[in-house]
């Protein structure tokens, strides 16, 4: 899924929001993408994410503000499984800073939620329509284990 939105948005820029120990970078890097930034806030899980790729071309962070410094935005913003981990309460300005730093989002979540894993559902079409993007498509997928997931690309607009 995320490579065909690649491969059909071919983003100059890219930013994996939330990308814990790096599971999508060897998909960007096979993608050629140039300029991938890799946020996460645990440190533990950037830093596995850097040792697996040392040598790849790719900025890693766990600097909310050094991403929205960037005088330009991402053209693409990979949320995979990780905007489910944040409470209600704290969803909306979350989404909010995602927004500001993008024109594209994609956002996809396990559909086997538990409070147990601190797993939320949100209502991303409504949150997101109020940051002025839109749903532009929506499905549900399986992943390498067969799970099902959810996922929507919203655009400014």
């Amino acid at each position: 899924m995320i490579g065909g939105l690649i491969d059909t948005y071919q983003p100059a820029s890219l930013l994996d929001y939330g990308c814990g120990s790096g599971r999508l970078i060897p998909l960007y890097l096979k993608k050629k993408l140039q300029n991938i930034y890799c946020y996460d806030a645990s440190e533990i899980s950037l830093k596995l994410a850097q040792s697996q790729f040392p040598d790849a071309a790719i900025h890693f962070t766990t600097s909310l503000k050094e991403i929205l410094r960037r005088s330009d935005q991402f053209d693409l913003i990979v949320c995979s499984r990780v905007l489910q981990h944040i409470p209600a309460d704290s969803i909306g300005g979350v989404v909010e800073k995602i927004c500001a730093m993008g024109g594209r989002v994609f956002v996809n979540e396990s559909r086997n939620r538990s409070d147990k894993y601190f797993m939320f559902l949100h209502d991303y079409q409504l949150i997101f329509q109020q940051n002025d993007f839109v749903q532009t498509s929506a499905g549900v997928m399986q992943d390498a284990h067969g799970n099902l997931q959810e996922w929507s690309l919203f655009a400014h607009g």
